[in-house]
C-alpha cells in the first residue's frame, strides 16, 4: 500500500549557508548570495559574497548546487521555484519579483 498525503504549504526557512535575492536584469537571471551575518548567535543580516548570473533555472540550479551554497531542502525547494519564475518571467517579457 503506498501512502498518499495532502500538500499543505509550510514556511521558508533559511538556509544556515545565507540566502538569496533574486532579480531578472533583460534576459538574464541574476542571484545574489549573501552569507549570514551574526550578532550574539543571531542572524542579523546578510553580507553579498557571490552574484551568479544565467539564462534559465536549471543552470542557475546546478551551479548554486555544484558550489554547495545550499543545505536545507525546503529553502532549495523555494529558491528553484523562484528561479522558474524568474525564467518565465523573461520568456514572457513580464516583470519579477521575488
Amino acid at each position: 500500500m503506498v501512502e498518499v498525503v495532502e500538500a499543505k504549504r509550510g514556511r521558508v526557512i533559511l538556509d544556515p549557508k545565507g540566502f538569496f535575492t533574486i532579480r531578472k536584469e533583460e534576459k538574464e537571471i541574476v542571484a545574489e548570495h549573501y552569507k549570514p551575518v551574526l550578532k550574539d548567535g543571531k542572524r542579523i543580516g546578510g553580507k553579498i559574497d557571490l552574484v551568479i548570473r544565467g539564462n534559465d533555472a536549471k543552470s542557475m540550479c546546478d551551479t548554486i548546487c555544484n558550489k554547495k551554497l545550499i543545505n536545507n531542502l525546503k529553502y532549495a525547494a523555494y529558491l528553484g521555484y523562484q528561479l522558474m519564475k524568474a525564467e518565465i518571467a523573461i520568456k514572457k517579457n513580464e516583470d519579477y519579483h521575488q
